[in-house]
């Protein structure tokens, strides 16, 4: 058994126990690990406030080898280094110069210990231990695993080997044990960060897991699921679009919400071959209608857009597949299903490749969060589902936020939420006017960057872009903000954008702000309310304008109280 220092639980690293467990399998005999186990559970790189490596082997007669650890797929394109984990698609900073610093690092920290470190050479590598690497440039002197690569002993072995030739002298028992000691004592540092409450690390956790206990329903070709806010639908929707496109199928990922499907597009990464395609359904229809050369012209009359988005362009999706019928989907999946209509359903049977009682279909929902009807009406599902799965379990949100959520309804929802941390209590604040409404926002985003929370994972969310409140906060210079979602994601500024957009995004901290202010449709609901509040994961501001009632909060038969 090759030690694994420092001494911790194995459950505190989970989950990348299996990958440590499969080193320990593999590498060569008397090989030493050494890994960081709180830099190892952050969700976002770049904030682990250490410059060491993620994992450390000391490989008898070879050397040290300093690993970059990297979850999901890897790839750089133009735009740079970016990742698709478990959470979503983002880019990260440069892998090679992140590993090249955290090594340099560590040298120099060994030499001022351990003068004589020119007898050890030290190597870099990088292990993709959750999917693969595209890297076009791929370095000889580094070694560089996949999770293909570690399902294969033989090829850890022989890829360490070409790059860590055994050298000349070979190292005394106690030189090694003088520098396992030392690489400990670098390590240990890091154990008092890991928390067991840290919010971060027990939602993305609760996320794994969640992702874990399903997999099996996931393999059926036909299955619905819902799940309250935040329980991991559209994590799991996105794997059950790959495991279609694994299993050669054309495939569609597609929503209602524009907004959610760009993030949908972003996280599955590239497909050149349209094996899959990610759409919302108007921009579907848009997509059918070019290639059948049927035009798709939206009205310009505001009164004549909900007609034609209901209705109309469901007819001309049906029209555009007699048209083009190669276009048609082996397998279609659809998230946040509770917003889709009726016809929606007909125009989707029309781009199927088969009988639609028969087509592979999932289908991910949750009644809540139906924005569109003032009462809880159940989600229309085609018919021969079958079985509805529950994933019941909140993997987003802190307890304080959620129950929060949860209080705008007027009857309880069954959810599991045991395992979240409790989290800092949301701020509730009701301006005096709409000048104390944008400065109670700014001041409350400008105190969460004080606190080192990156730009890209702080939203603003107002009830309407059309509000006087929504149109200066664009144009507010105290604060970096944006209104594009890829600018958001590189750390360009804060987002800003409407609830109703943000549906099935989520942010680190969210302000709701403006409201009881103008909305697009009217007096903002309940539904509304549990759908923008369940938007944020760990922080959570909510600032009433002077024209929000006094009641606009719960209401007297809803749960839990009126905290306005």
């Amino acid at each position: 058994m090759i030690p694994v220092y420092p001494y911790v639980p194995k459950q505190v690293v989970q989950p990348y126990t299996s990958l440590l467990d499969k080193l320990e399998s593999i590498l060569p005999a008397g090989t030493q690990m050494f890994h960081g186990v709180p830099r190892l559970h952050l969700a976002r790189y770049g904030q682990s406030g250490t410059s060491l490596p993620d994992l450390i082997l000391l490989v008898p007669d070879c050397g040290l080898l300093a690993v970059e650890l990297v979850p999901g797929n890897l790839w750089v394109d133009t735009t740079g280094w970016n990742v698709i984990d478990g959470w979503g698609s983002h880019p990260v900073p440069d892998i090679v110069n992140r590993a090249e610093t955290a090594t340099v690092h560590l040298e120099k920290q060994v030499a001022s210990l351990m003068p004589n470190l020119a007898d050890i050479p030290v190597f870099r590598g990088i292990i993709c231990f959750s999917g693969e690497i595209d890297w076009p440039s791929v370095r000889p002197d580094w070694v560089i695993l996949s999770r293909n690569d570690l399902a294969e002993p033989n090829i850890v072995i022989d890829k360490i080997r070409a790059v860590m030739q055994p050298g000349s002298k070979s190292y005394s028992p106690s030189f090694t044990e003088n520098y396992r000691v030392l690489l400990e004592e670098l390590y240990r540092p890091w154990l008092p960060t890991c928390r067991t409450d840290d919010e971060g690390t027990l939602l993305a956790q609760l996320t794994r897991e969640q992702y874990e206990s399903y997999r099996s329903i996931l393999e059926r070709d036909r299955v619905a699921i819902t799940g309250p806010a935040g329980s991991g639908k559209s994590l799991l929707a996105m794997e059950k679009a790959r495991r279609y496109v694994a299993a050669g199928h054309r495939t569609l990922l597609t929503c209602y919400n524009r907004a959610l499907a760009q993030s949908l597009a972003y996280a599955m990464g590239p497909s050149g071959d349209q094996q899959l395609v990610v759409l919302n359904f108007h921009d579907l229809c848009r997509y059918f209608c070019r290639a059948a050369s049927i035009p798709f012209i939206v009205p310009l009359d505001t009164d004549l857009k909900p007609p034609f988005y209901l209705n109309e362009a469901p007819e001309l999706l049906i029209a555009a597949a007699d048209v083009v019928p190669e276009m048609a989907f082996d397998a279609i999946v659809v998230d946040e299903a509770q917003d889709f209509q009726a016809p929606w359903w007909d125009a989707l049977a029309s781009i199927s490749s088969s009988p639609w009682q028969q087509q592979r279909l999932a289908i991910f929902y949750d009644d809540q969060q139906n924005v569109f009807r003032r009462r809880s009406v159940p989600t229309l599902l085609p018919s021969h589902m079958g079985d509805v799965f529950t994933v019941p379990v909140v993997c987003r949100n802190t307890r304080s936020i959620y129950r929060l959520a949860e209080s705008f309804l007027k009857h309880p929802i069954s959810v599991d939420l045991s395992r979240n941390p409790q989290g800092e209590e949301p701020l509730v604040i009701r301006a005096a006017d709409e000048a104390s409404v944008i400065g109670s926002t700014v001041a409350t985003v400008n105190a969460w960057l004080s606190k080192g929370i990156l730009s890209s994972g702080i939203a603003i969310l107002c009830p309407s872009a059309k509000s006087n409140v929504y149109k200066k906060l664009q144009e507010m210079h105290d604060i970096p903000v944006v209104t594009d979602l890829n600018d958001w994601r590189t750390n360009g500024g804060v987002l800003l954008m409407t609830w109703r957009k943000f549906r099935g995004l989520e942010a680190d901290a969210v302000v709701l702000t403006d409201l009881g202010g103008p909305a697009r449709t009217g007096a903002q609901t309940p539904h509304d309310y549990y759908t923008g509040i369940t938007r944020a994961r760990r922080l959570l501001a909510m600032v009433y304008g002077p024209s929000a009632r006094q009641k606009s909060h719960p209401t007297d038969t809803a749960r839990g109280v009126d905290h306005v």
